[in-house]
């Protein structure tokens, strides 16, 4: 049996894929460590190329476009990253990483993908596409404070407490 890179990547399997979804408990959830972990490397690698590659046939502006693309891109990742490490900690947490993770995921696809776009010679008019990304990273970081609020008030001090 082949194995795609969704799968390898604990996305679970694709829709389409062979074997029919029998049930829904069988779908492994998304790990947000290892999506963090590839928009991570995709950010360095990108980054490296802007550098590098990009730097002689590209201006000023569009170099701090794509600069900010792979910027905005790595943050997120990282908190993709712990985002993950947190479903570890707390496993009744995934319901809410799958929303924060795809706003976040959401935002990288429409932010930073905008921006590389633009700085890669897109028409100026994509750039109104960027905002949309922006309300996405903004939308995941509030709900995942305002999600966590509600379960760190009833463990307030436990930390303290076993020292």
């Amino acid at each position: 049996m082949d194995v795609s890179l969704w799968e390898v990547l604990e996305f679970g399997p694709r829709v389409g894929a062979e074997q029919p979804m029998t049930n829904p408990d069988s779908i492994r959830p998304i790990n947000w460590t290892r999506v963090g972990a590839a928009l991570a490397f995709v950010a360095v690698a990108l980054g490296a190329f802007g550098a590098h590659g990009l730097e002689s046939m590209a201006t000023s502006e569009q170099l701090e476009w794509w600069e900010t693309g792979v910027r905005y891109q790595l943050i997120h990742a990282v908190g993709l990253l712990i985002l993950g490490l947190s479903v570890v900690q707390q496993p009744a947490s995934g319901a809410r990483a799958k929303r924060v993770g795809s706003l976040f995921v959401l935002g990288v696809i429409l932010f930073s993908g905008s921006l590389y776009a633009l700085a890669l010679g897109a028409p100026r008019w994509f750039g109104a596409v960027a905002p949309l990304g922006g309300v996405a990273y903004l939308a995941g970081w509030a709900l995942w404070a305002w999600s966590g609020s509600a379960q760190d008030a009833g463990n307030a001090g436990r930390a303290s407490d076993s020292q």
